[in-house]
């Protein structure tokens, strides 16, 4: 039984999205809004409570925004494969073209004003950046369980 219960600080779906509304710019706001697969992953690695994970992306939102940029070199398991793909107009001009009819209505403002990550992916990066190993161990395992194959730089961010 958890003590210090107070329901006001539980972490919801809707403070989640609340707190990414207050933390970040507008643009990062697109995709699917439906924050209950990453409740679930925070949960798991005990972020529980609204203050908790107003502090992990507090602490790391200025990396975030640098990282989502693109304008700082980052190894992580989030946002790597896709800056590589988006990283020179042979690519660009490869991942439009393998991607046609797939690509988001606001695809060349994301080029134009480097942003690549919706709230979610955001969210994932600054657990990334919190967890380390532990998290990126996870999602590896999580995509292989979905995918049923090995294949390391494949995750492409929700």
């Amino acid at each position: 039984m958890r003590t210090n219960f107070n329901p006001m600080n539980d972490l919801t779906t809707d403070n989640i999205y609340a707190t990414m509304v207050s933390l970040f710019p507008p643009q990062n706001d697109f995709g699917a809004r439906d924050f209950r697969e990453v409740l679930h992953e925070l949960r798991l690695f005990n972020v529980t409570t609204l203050d908790q994970f107003k502090s992990m992306m507090t602490r790391h939102r200025e990396r975030i925004l640098e990282i989502d940029s693109g304008r700082v070199n980052h190894t992580g398991y989030i946002v790597s494969s896709l800056h590589y793909l988006l990283s020179d107009e042979k690519n660009i001009k490869s991942f439009k073209e393998a991607n046609k009819g797939n690509l988001r209505s606001d695809f060349e403002d994301c080029l134009k004003n480097r942003y690549w990550l919706s709230f979610v992916g955001l969210i994932r990066l600054a657990m990334e950046l919190e967890f380390r190993t532990k998290y990126m161990t996870y999602l590896e395992d999580k995509w292989e369980m979905q995918s049923g194959e090995t294949t390391e730089g494949d995750w492409v961010p929700a």
